[in-house]
């Protein structure tokens, strides 16, 4: 049963990451590319 549940939870967590790292990425984005302008 642990084993069992460790599975989703693992799962949880890789997603959260990925939809925290694409929610971060664009935010850092756009003023990466407001500093390329700038320069």
């Amino acid at each position: 049963s642990s084993t069992t549940v460790s599975n989703p939870v693992k799962l949880t967590r890789n997603e959260g990451l990925s939809l925290t790292v694409p929610k971060m990425l664009p935010s850092i984005q756009p003023p990466c590319t407001d500093k390329k302008d700038h320069s």
